[in-house]
């Protein structure tokens, strides 16, 4: 299959490029291969139902549901999709913040971490978009997961 995460995700940085931080919400199917692209941001994939395997430069991360991984910007990375997967995919501008990592890095949570992180991210979003659609997008997401 070809990569349709890579243009969306570009596509919405680009839409934001004055703004410190965007994501969204991605579905994928088993067996879904999101060929090698790379973002102009970094991007921490956390997904919070399934299983991802990321491939950066040589190096391969198994991100469960309990995990997060950190992808600085401009990194050539691969992902197959072993189960199933719901995630967030939390964009950062390099340009607002020059201290993050230069490397992937990839992280455990706890279900407690996991749901306050959910929660700091997006109420700092609904912050961020002040819009009408966006909160009832956000509830709607809230009811149905």
């Amino acid at each position: 299959m070809t990569s349709r995460q890579t243009k969306a995700a570009n596509l919405l940085i680009s839409e934001h490029a004055d703004l410190q931080v965007t994501a969204k919400i991605e579905r994928m199917p088993k067996g879904y291969i999101d060929k090698w692209h790379k973002h102009p941001w970094h991007q921490i994939v956390f997904p919070f139902e399934g299983i991802l395997q990321t491939k950066v430069a040589a190096v391969q991360f198994v991100i469960p549901h309990t995990g997060m991984l950190f992808i600085p910007a401009n990194t050539e990375h691969e992902s197959f999709v072993m189960t199933d997967t719901k995630f967030i995919g939390i964009y950062l501008n390099p340009k607002k913040n020059n201290n993050y990592p230069q490397q992937s890095k990839a992280v455990s949570v706890s279900h407690f971490y996991e749901s306050c992180f959910c929660i700091s991210i997006t109420v700092q979003l609904i912050q961020m978009f002040q819009s009408k659609k966006f909160q009832i997008c956000y509830l709607y997401w809230l009811i149905k997961y």
